[in-house]
């Protein structure tokens, strides 16, 4: 085998087989004398997916390497057989070409449910001499694919699983948490680029997995203007997924600040995409604007681009001093524009220390009164992020009957009171050198490891607001709201 054929073989690592093959056409060796070799290395420098394409390639190169079995010529020809025929099965899953899978099982002699682990072990065979490194590389990204599977390396099949990965994910449940569970933080060394110290880790992380996909969407394009013809095969694939991704919308999250109350520690809960989220400081009713993100033509983009925890100027500053949990007129009024007539509205409310417990129910029964859907309480984590707890409102002093749950749990000032069917118990404050402190490590264990399906938290008036919704996330996740009474 001659120095120049030797070079295209491993210079592979990890491309298309096809990338191979234009370069072994480029360098002929006068030791290839056999037109069936020549003709396969020359045809196969773009991928026919028709009836007699490169399928029937595949059957001309599984002849030629019988024929030649134990000669150089013949161990090219198998390694060929092997590593077009699993791009051709890559191209098969990923376009759904039931008929293209048919026609590969045909053109090799194997049964199609049989087809993955053949061409594994063709390529296992192959994995020798200056054939090892490509074989290799083929056939972890064969076993990838087989099982959806997402590597490290920046290859066409690995660039065109993230996307469809990535698709997968941001049009599921909980987008910005399935994003963040697969992307890494760009800011956990201490340092923060532009566009990501201002997002929590969560943000942080689902927009760095964004990134990463539009450098594979740049990659792939690239490969097929290059020549590449697994990525040019996949090519109209590969658009509509583009134009998919293109067309959604992610919501990311804000880095609070401590002035936001704190929530117990965080429970992995998925993050509801929210229309709104409003934050009360004081009488001030503010709305927040999350920040979001979306793959364009140019990369990703952001909205806004760098943004702090409150805007410059209130929604709404609370004037009146109604000593009831009524509506706050001016507040429907604009939460109504806000929502424009949406059928589904879903809204967080976040809240500062300090802030009158009443005023912060207020808010949340103009918010209903205003449409809201759902609603979910914010509060900040140990990393200042966005964590929520979705409660059901129920006001006790008009129509609302109490709900019959199986965990009733009333802060009081003089601490917690837990109800369940078998036991009551009361957790009162402690006091230390400090003063009075609410027991939240007795909450904590008193509810720890419930298995529950309901529950209710009611409380009384005085209570300060943080220690309230500190105990709201200390109620484990039920998969429906808290009932949160307002009296």
């Amino acid at each position: 085998m001659g120095r120049r054929r030797r070079g295209w073989l491993v210079r592979v690592v990890g491309a298309c087989a096809l990338c191979l093959v234009v370069e072994s056409a480029k360098a002929e060796t006068s030791s290839v004398k056999d037109t069936t070799l020549l003709s396969a290395r020359a045809s196969l420098s773009h991928y026919d997916l028709g009836p007699n394409g490169t399928t029937a390639q595949l059957t001309a190169l599984g002849r030629f390497a019988r024929e030649h079995a134990g000669q150089g010529e013949g161990d090219e020809a198998k390694f060929l057989q092997a590593a077009v025929a699993s791009d051709l099965w890559f191209i098969a899953e990923t376009t759904g070409d039931a008929q293209l899978k048919a026609a590969i099982a045909g053109s090799l002699g194997v049964e199609e449910s049989a087809l993955s682990s053949h061409l594994a072990q063709a390529l296992r065979e192959s994995a020798h001499g200056v054939y090892k490194q490509a074989a290799e590389q083929a056939l972890a990204a064969l076993q990838a694919s087989s099982a959806g599977a997402e590597r490290s390396a920046e290859d066409t099949r690995s660039d065109t699983l993230l996307l469809r990965n990535t698709l997968q994910l941001m049009t599921g449940e909980a987008p910005l948490t399935q994003l963040a569970q697969l992307g890494q933080d760009p800011c956990a060394a201490g340092s923060c680029s532009p566009g990501y110290a201002d997002l929590d880790a969560r943000g942080r992380r689902a927009l760095a997995r964004l990134e990463l996909v539009s450098a594979a969407d740049r990659r792939l394009l690239i490969a097929a203007k290059q020549g590449d013809p697994l990525a040019e095969a996949l090519a109209p694939t590969l658009a509509g997924l583009r134009e998919k991704l293109k067309s959604v919308r992610v919501q990311l999250t804000s880095r609070l600040g401590a002035e936001l109350a704190a929530s117990a520690p965080e429970l992995d809960v998925p993050l509801p995409a929210f229309d709104a989220v409003f934050v009360m400081r004081g009488m001030d009713v503010f709305q927040l604007q999350l920040p979001a993100a979306q793959l364009g033509d140019g990369g990703v983009s952001r909205t806004p681009a760098e943004q702090s925890a409150f805007p410059a100027k209130p929604l709404v500053t609370l004037q009146d001093a109604v000593p009831y949990a009524r509506p706050i007129d001016e507040l429907v009024s604009q939460a109504k524009q806000l929502r424009n007539g949406a059928a589904q509205w879903t809204v967080g409310v976040a809240v500062t220390p300090g802030t009158p417990t009443l005023l912060w129910a207020r808010v949340l029964v103009s918010l209903v009164k205003a449409g809201a859907t759902r609603t979910f309480v914010v509060a900040r984590n140990a990393q200042d992020g966005l964590v929520t707890a979705p409660v059901h409102l129920v006001q006790t002093g008009y129509a609302d009957p109490v709900p019959n749950t199986e965990l009733k749990l009333r802060v009081r000032l003089g601490g917690y009171t837990v109800k369940l069917p078998s036991v009551t118990q009361d957790i009162p404050r402690y006091q230390d050198a400090t003063g009075y402190h609410f027991d939240q490590e007795g909450l904590k264990r008193a509810l720890s490891g419930r298995k529950l399906r309901t529950a209710a938290v009611s409380y009384m008036g005085d209570v300060a607001v943080e220690q309230l919704v500190w105990a709201l996330f200390c109620v484990p996740p039920l998969g429906q709201p808290v009932e949160l009474i307002i009296q």
